[in-house]
């Protein structure tokens, strides 16, 4: 029942985040902030059964939180939000600067 378990709460919405992230589809930075709840909600009910003591739990928590603020930013870029879309966030963010374009002809 902890398989099942494990692969319904935490494989399932981690290979959807997987998908939709890579085909870079609309609703990819929420379904990464649900994922990333739903992994971070997983640790912390696990938390009463093995604690805080594996290192396993810790990594995993910190995947969570990072899936969901990656979501968000995800989310805040393409919305257009003042910083993050501008890439004055300290990433690249929403940002197609200094990549190349096969669809504009080069200028001479």
């Amino acid at each position: 029942m902890p398989a099942v378990a494990l692969a319904v709460l935490v494989g399932v919405p981690q290979a959807v985040v997987l998908a939709t992230a890579l085909r870079r589809a609309a609703v990819a930075p929420v379904v990464a902030v649900v994922g990333g709840v739903a992994l971070t909600g997983w640790v912390v009910a696990q938390l009463p059964l093995v604690g805080w003591t594996s290192p396993v739990q810790w990594a995993f928590a910190a995947v969570g939180v990072i899936e969901c603020v990656a979501g968000l930013r995800m989310r805040a870029a393409r919305a257009g939000a003042p910083g993050v879309a501008a890439g004055r966030t300290g990433g690249t963010v929403g940002t197609t600067t200094g990549t190349a374009r096969a669809d504009r002809p080069r200028r001479s």
